[in-house]
């Protein structure tokens, strides 16, 4: 028997069962969003970090130019890498949770 052949019973339940899987579906994929946008917001705050707490801008911005050393250079350095890299990886959460939004819009399809 076919499942367009099956009873009207089992068929409302399908119906039924296939609504609130849909719900389920939709309610993990709103989580999954809101968890990208959590590791988005982590990241951002890490590249900020980098920028706030680097000794060559630090001192920089306060004038003191005079005062850098190799240690405050290699710091600097190895601090907007992992600058850059928390951007990236913020603005890849980004585009995740937005795709995941379009996505439930979609109905999931």
């Amino acid at each position: 028997m076919s499942k367009n052949q099956r009873p009207i019973i089992n068929k409302e339940w399908d119906e039924a069962f296939e609504l609130v899987y849909q719900r389920g579906i939709a309610a993990g994929m709103k989580q999954a969003a809101e968890i990208a946008n959590a590791f988005e917001e982590e990241n951002f705050s890490m590249c900020y970090d980098s920028i706030l707490f680097d000794p060559v801008m630090s001192k920089c911005a306060r004038g003191d130019r005079q005062q850098l050393t190799l240690e405050d250079i290699n710091k600097s350095e190895a601090m907007q890498i992992d600058g850059t890299i928390h951007s990236s990886m913020a603005h890849a959460a980004q585009n995740i949770a937005k795709a995941i939004r379009e996505k439930i819009k979609e109905g999931g399809k």
